[in-house]
């Protein structure tokens, strides 16, 4: 029957498999190096390029790079001004940061600091990761905030209710402040928000509305 396997299937089933021989790895590894090698024959350095000392081009949060720019867009650019002055970013790191602030970071920083991925489409950086690390910044000095904040409510007794001397430790005293819900009071968002505007947050902010139709007529309050 057809579907039964053969004599000649079985022998070659059997047989021992041949070891490659050294012509056929020094064949494959050329052509492996060839592969992850893109400059198999070049002899010239790859250039490297830090973004602080490299000026052939503008930086990247003024423009957006040249690589990322589709050569036909299919729908109108709807425009939504946002600000562009150093000068004003520079004054709102001074009113955040303190004297000097606008000196702490680079230049390429501070506009990833207050650029939202909606801006560009992302294609001049954005904030997710600054962010991160800003909220558990945040929350650290909350904590050490809550450790060094006096203690409230009358004083605990040398003794509990089993007659047991309690242990006391000025490093100590101000634990049971550390909870999540004072936590949670001390981070409340509109506080933050209010600090933020104080500051002139919003007017630095790099952003872009979804609807921008929806939203020009309020643009000022923005600005």
């Amino acid at each position: 029957m057809s579907g039964k396997p053969t004599v000649s299937a079985f022998i070659v089933l059997l047989r021992p498999r041949r070891k490659p021989s050294p012509q056929h790895i020094c064949a494959f590894a050329a052509q492996q190096s060839c592969a992850s090698n893109p400059r198999p024959f070049s002899t010239s350095k790859r250039k490297e390029y830090d973004h602080d000392t490299y000026t052939g081009q503008p930086p990247r949060w003024q423009q957006t790079p040249v690589g990322m720019i589709a050569p036909v867009r299919l729908r109108p650019i709807r425009i939504f001004t946002v600000n562009k002055d150093p000068a004003r970013l520079d004054a709102v790191c001074v009113k955040v940061l303190g004297p000097g602030g606008d000196k702490m970071l680079s230049e390429d920083v501070k506009w990833l600091v207050v650029t939202h991925k909606s801006f560009d489409h992302g294609r001049r950086g954005y904030n997710d990761r600054l962010a991160f690390f800003g909220k558990r910044i945040v929350e650290l000095q909350a904590s050490f905030a809550l450790l060094s904040s006096p203690v409230s409510g009358a004083p605990i007794g040398e003794e509990d209710f089993y007659g047991r001397r309690l242990f006391r430790h000025p490093a100590l005293q101000n634990l049971p402040q550390l909870t999540s819900d004072a936590k949670t009071r001390m981070l409340d968002v509109k506080k933050l928000g209010e600090v933020g505007a104080n500051c002139g947050i919003l007017g630095v902010l790099r952003w872009k509305p979804r609807k921008v139709r929806l939203l020009i007529p309020f643009h000022w309050r923005i600005n």
